[in-house]
């Protein structure tokens, strides 16, 4: 349970958009399983959205240990 309190303390940009892609995970879903290829697209511009926010503290973290050369 601490676990994930840290990591949603560490992630707190990111909840929105995951719960947001979440939802709409849900609502994509066919009673068979599927997903139209409409919905796909838009799924995975939601998650490369989500990937964005988390690897955004990263890369400002990482440019600013570079040295100038």
């Amino acid at each position: 349970m601490l676990k994930a309190i840290k990591a949603a303390m560490k992630y707190k940009d990111a909840l929105p958009v995951a719960i947001e892609l979440l939802q709409e995970i849900q609502k994509s879903v066919r009673d068979d399983g599927s997903i139209s290829r409409k919905d796909r697209s838009a799924l995975m511009s939601k998650f490369w959205k989500l990937v964005g926010v988390v690897k955004a503290p990263h890369k400002k973290a990482v440019s600013v240990k570079k040295k100038p050369v």
